[in-house]
């Protein structure tokens, strides 16, 4: 989705960036938002989501591997 940056809680810009939000452990939540690239879930529960800025900070193989993992927990 895009949102902006301001909205993200990341900068004051009004700037939009593309984020994807990923279900994780909670251990690996807190771990992941103390990383660039990462943010507190926009919009979900923060405990167990956490929003992934697509802008190439992330290696898309880690974004893979996120997205699998999310998949599992919701399944």
């Amino acid at each position: 989705m895009r949102i902006s940056e301001y909205t993200l809680g990341i900068s004051d810009s009004e700037d939009e960036i593309l984020v994807l939000n990923v279900k994780a452990d909670p251990q690996d939540v807190d771990f992941l938002q103390s990383l660039p690239g990462f943010a507190p879930a926009y919009h979900m529960n923060k405990t167990h989501w956490v929003s992934v800025i697509l802008d190439g900070t992330v290696p898309d193989a880690q974004v893979e591997e996120l997205i699998a993992t999310s998949y599992a927990l919701t399944e």
